[in-house]
C-alpha cells in the first residue's frame, strides 16, 4: 500500500515584526531537518513536495538533498492564511487558534476559515496524488493545515493534534483510504 508522509517544517526563528510565512529555520531546525531526513529513508518516498513558504522550502531542501529527491513546490500547501497577524504573544496566538478550531466555518483568525484552509490544502494533496500515482509521497507543509487534514480523516481533536505536532514532525497515511497508519513522530 502506498504511503503519504505529511511533514511539518522544522523550527523557525520567529520575528514578531513580519508575517510568519517569511520566517526562516533556526540552526537547530536545520540540524533536526537532517535527522528528519534520516528518519524518512525507511519510507523510500519517490517524490517530495513542499509549500512555497520559506521554512517549508528550507526543510524540504535538506530532506531532498539527503534522499536524492528534487523538491517540487506546490501552491496550495501554504499555512492557514494569517497575513497581517503580527506581534501576537504566545497566549494571544493560542487563543486565536482555539477559536479557529472551534468555529471552523468562520474567519476568526487571519484571512481564511478553517474550512477554507482545509479545502485548499486537501485539493492540493489530491492533485499531487493524481499527478504522482505510484510510490510513497512526502509533503512538507505547516502545522495548522496538516492538523486540519489529519483531524478530518482520523477524527482527532484538532487542538490536541496540533499541540502534539513538533517542529519538525511527520505522520503517515495510507493511500488510498486516507487512514492514519502512523501517528506523530516528533524529531528531537
Amino acid at each position: 500500500m502506498r504511503k503519504l508522509i505529511l511533514i511539518r517544517h522544522a523550527e523557525t526563528e520567529p520575528d514578531p515584526t513580519v508575517d510568519a510565512h517569511l520566517w526562516e529555520l533556526t540552526d537547530g531546525g536545520r540540524v533536526r531537518s537532517e535527522r528528519l531526513a534520516e528518519a524518512l529513508i525507511a519510507y523510500q518516498p519517490v517524490a517530495l513536495y513542499a509549500s512555497p513558504e520559506k521554512k517549508a522550502q528550507q526543510t524540504a531542501t535538506i530532506i531532498g538533498e539527503r534522499l536524492g529527491l528534487e523538491v517540487v513546490t506546490a501552491k496550495g500547501l501554504e499555512e492557514h492564511n494569517r497575513e497581517g497577524e503580527v506581534g501576537l504573544s504566545k497566549n494571544e496566538f493560542r487563543q486565536k487558534l482555539i477559536e479557529f478550531f472551534l468555529r471552523p466555518t468562520e474567519i476568526v483568525f487571519g484571512n481564511e476559515s478553517a474550512v477554507q484552509a482545509h479545502d485548499r490544502f486537501s485539493l492540493t494533496i489530491e492533485r499531487i496524488i493524481h499527478h504522482q500515482h505510484q510510490g510513497n509521497l512526502a509533503v512538507v507543509a505547516h502545522g495548522t493545515v496538516l492538523t486540519l487534514f489529519a483531524a478530518h480523516w482520523s477524527g482527532a481533536d484538532p487542538l490536541e493534534f496540533w499541540n502534539q505536532l513538533g517542529m519538525p514532525a511527520f505522520f503517515v497515511m495510507d493511500l488510498p483510504g486516507w487512514r492514519l497508519t502512523e501517528g506523530i513522530t516528533n524529531i528531537e
